[in-house]
């Protein structure tokens, strides 16, 4: 899970070097109850170092702890496992600040089953509608998951027999379907507790300073669990708790070198740094229209194509060509050709399901480093 969310997919700007440095111990707890679990986690706090930062004192062994907890039965996968370890969490953690005086430790929680939003609760009574239309009041048993119109629960209705899976009346279900994006980044194949040294925490503050700090972090995370989608990060959850996932191969051959164009378009130029030291040339539009003739008269050489959705300025409304019609038209001429470039969309709101669908082979939420990497 560290090696392939966490690290893999950069969840944790701070993770990978702290793994390489031998920085991060990962533990599991025999304990099968709470007060068992505060033992452990007291413990493993009071072993981190006090001093400076690694790089600053020259410190060597773990400056952070994952407590994994999987024998704590009430932890559970599933909805009520989530609920009973929340209420762990707030009320014998304090919401993580328990140890910040005593230890100098903050803790972070992470469950299978990981939610923010508290809107439903188990038991609680709702009013759904029956399938032959009919009202009536219902006991939540859980959140079954979403579809294009938002959020649906599994509820046991008053005057029926049986289970029923039913949409979420009201406006929670928009924000329940928001909300997934950032749960992903919390979500651990089982619950594990993380110490994180409260001296690092406020010197990567000071670093960054307090808007780039939360960017750095939620915003980050929310834009990475986008592009990976609910049900890839869902089926790598599960990889990790079976013991299934393959750990990545290295390149078979490490002096490999990339020539070749990539074409960017975007009515702002892209500083692509990442992809010239890869030794690609790299050449931008200011429209798909005029990218697609340049493309048109020149494939061979274009290893990939990079673009913003392209509905700024006026275009969409004039009904001018997007990165959808730029995808459409660059995948009719490869397909003849027999000869794809990868395509990408780089984009703030886009649909990724929708993108995917209509020719990218990735999409990327703001951060137009990562856009190059995925690229790479």
């Amino acid at each position: 899970w560290i090696d392939e969310l966490v690290v893999g997919q950069g969840f944790c700007p701070w993770a990978a070097p702290a793994k390489s440095a031998g920085h991060i111990r990962v533990v599991s707890s025999e304990a099968a109850t709470e007060d068992g679990v505060i033992t452990d986690l007291l413990a493993e706090a009071r072993e981190l170092p006090r001093g400076n930062l690694p790089e600053h004192d020259g410190t060597t062994g773990p400056t952070t702890v994952v407590l994994v907890c999987p024998k704590v039965r009430s932890w559970q996968a599933g909805w009520r496992g989530f609920q009973n370890f929340a209420r762990f969490f707030e009320l014998r953690l304090q919401g993580g600040q328990a140890w910040v005086q005593s230890e100098g430790v903050r803790v972070v929680s992470f469950h299978p089953d990981y939610t923010r939003c508290t809107i439903l609760k188990p038991n609680q009574a709702i009013e759904v509608v029956l399938p032959d239309g009919q009202p009536t009041r219902a006991r939540v048993l859980r959140l079954a998951g979403f579809d294009a119109r938002g959020a649906l629960v599994e509820v046991q209705p008053e005057a029926e027999e049986g289970i029923l899976t039913v949409q979420l009346p009201g406006a929670g279900s928009a924000e329940l379907k928001a909300s997934r994006w950032k749960d992903l980044a919390l979500r651990a194949p089982r619950p594990a507790l993380h110490l994180l040294r409260q001296k690092d925490l406020d010197q990567a503050f000071v670093d960054l300073g307090e808007r780039m700090f939360t960017d750095a972090i939620f915003v980050r995370n929310e834009r990475i669990a986008r592009e990976l989608g609910a049900a890839w990060s869902q089926e790598m959850l599960r990889r990790c708790e079976d013991g299934t996932v393959e750990p990545k191969q290295p390149p078979t051959d490490q002096n490999v070198t990339l020539s070749g164009e990539v074409f960017w378009c975007d009515r702002d130029r892209i500083s692509a740094g990442l992809l010239e030291a890869e030794g690609l040339a790299v050449r931008c539009f200011g429209t798909p229209e005029h990218l697609v003739e340049v493309f048109l008269q020149r494939p061979s050489n274009v290893l990939g194509i990079l673009t913003s959705m392209m509905e700024r300025d006026g275009r969409k409304n004039s009904r001018k060509m997007n990165a959808f019609d730029l995808f459409a038209a660059v995948r009719r001429r490869g397909e003849e050709w027999q000869k794809l470039p990868v395509l990408g969309l780089i984009s703030l709101s886009a649909d990724r399901d929708e993108a995917i669908a209509a020719g990218a082979d990735f999409v990327v939420y703001g951060d137009r480093l990562r856009a190059q990497q995925q690229m790479l």
